[in-house]
């Protein structure tokens, strides 16, 4: 609120001074007004998804965790949509192709576990995979994971 405060006594020493430097002033209110409402919502959003279970969060993004063969094949098409588009190109191509060739075989255990990978940031995720960095502990538990890895590796040697 200090910083309201400063914006109003400046608006307030401005009255007599030229209209347009007030207007000015009053657009700069406006501008951070509107930045501390969309970071206000933003942490909203994050203090809300934190709190949230994991089957709370996959429903909220629209993922289905109903068990029968059409929302299989749904899940499995959102998963290797959201491999390809991970926003580094070094990943899409790496984790892509690999779920792209693996996908037709996986069980249901295998697309959670995958959900589960693809979770993670991209960055992150990427050191992960070619092993220049330790991942956490309930991703390196991960078969899937494991055999992600393992399979990487043996392509770059």
């Amino acid at each position: 609120m200090k910083w309201r405060l400063f914006w109003v006594s400046m608006l307030q020493e401005l009255s007599g001074k030229a209209a347009s430097r007030r207007g000015l002033v009053e657009r700069r209110l406006n501008l951070v007004e509107r930045t501390q409402l969309c970071s206000l919502r933003a942490q909203t959003v994050e203090r809300y998804l934190g709190a949230c279970t994991l089957t709370q969060r996959r429903w909220l993004r629209g993922v289905s965790t109903a068990t029968d063969a059409n929302a299989l094949e749904t899940r499995k098409r959102r998963c290797l949509y959201r491999a390809n588009q991970r926003g580094l190109r070094e990943l899409d191509i790496l984790l892509g192709e690999w779920t792209q060739r693996h996908l037709a075989t996986f069980t249901e255990q295998d697309v959670s576990e995958l959900e589960q990978v693809l979770d993670h940031e991209s960055p992150l995720l990427y050191l992960y995979i070619t092993e220049q960095r330790q991942p956490p502990a309930e991703l390196a538990g991960l078969a899937l994971f494991q055999r992600l890895v393992r399979e990487t590796r043996q392509a770059r040697s």
